[in-house]
């Protein structure tokens, strides 16, 4: 009497003894089991409109008149990329220095996202340009609190949530001086490493099929080229 779930983890074992065996065809097909199970809805085309939204909100030209907090974000490294690409290695190399602060994976800035729509009455993201001037403080400090209560001692703070990619033109508004380590992998190993991966979020609904993975991939793509040429963030590849 298993659950999905766990008739889902199994399914993604038995892909990872095959793979140990070198025996690939019965390994995509297990962990290709394993995330029909999660039952997860992705639909490129929503990705897509989320992407137009970011790189029309957050042009070049735009940025300059939308709000920004006060907050000194300079302590702050944003640790983003595309999922299984190697950004949780990295933030826990980084995290041995005395001097460095991991503060996790936390979603206050997710949370925060979801909440602008409903506060500013339009959808995210067009809905920042509704802003008014003091509210960047306090949406920033409900992001670093956490933190802040963590360390006391550390100069530079990590976050690490690797689709926070989606989210550095809010990051640029809220925390000035903020740097961003955008995490790369090849295409093809960061695209495998999702898929035989259980994930049970909806933000990486898109991982259970391959052709939804190549989608995905070519959009937060899309974005991070955007981000790179659009905003005045210190960004380190």
């Amino acid at each position: 009497p298993l659950t999905a779930r766990e008739r889902s983890a199994l399914r993604f074992a038995e892909g990872d003894l095959y793979d140990a065996l070198d025996d690939h065809p019965r390994a995509i097909a297990a962990w290709t089991r394993g995330n029909e199970l999660l039952q997860r809805r992705f639909e490129p085309s929503s990705l897509r409109s989320l992407v137009d939204g970011m790189r029309r909100t957050y042009s070049s030209a735009a940025f300059h008149s939308l709000p920004r907090s006060r907050v000194d974000g300079r302590p702050l490294v944003f640790i983003v990329g595309f999922p299984r690409a190697g950004a949780g290695l990295l933030d826990a190399v980084l995290s041995a220095h005395p001097d460095v602060y991991a503060g996790g994976r936390g979603t206050e800035l997710q949370r925060v996202a979801d909440r602008l729509p409903v506060l500013l009455g339009a959808t995210y993201p067009e809905c920042v340009t509704r802003l008014d001037w003091a509210v960047p403080d306090r949406l920033a400090d409900q992001v670093l609190d956490p933190i802040r209560r963590g360390s006391t001692t550390a100069t530079h703070l990590t976050l690490c949530r690797p689709l926070d990619l989606t989210h550095l033109g809010l990051i640029a508004q809220l925390f000035p001086g903020a740097r961003v380590i955008m995490v790369r992998r090849d295409a093809r190993d960061a695209c495998l490493a999702a898929f035989r991966y259980p994930f049970h979020t909806p933000e990486h609904a898109f991982s259970t099929r391959i052709d939804h993975l190549a989608a995905a991939w070519g959009e937060y793509e899309r974005l991070a080229r955007h981000w790179r040429d659009a905003l005045p963030l210190e960004m380190i590849e």
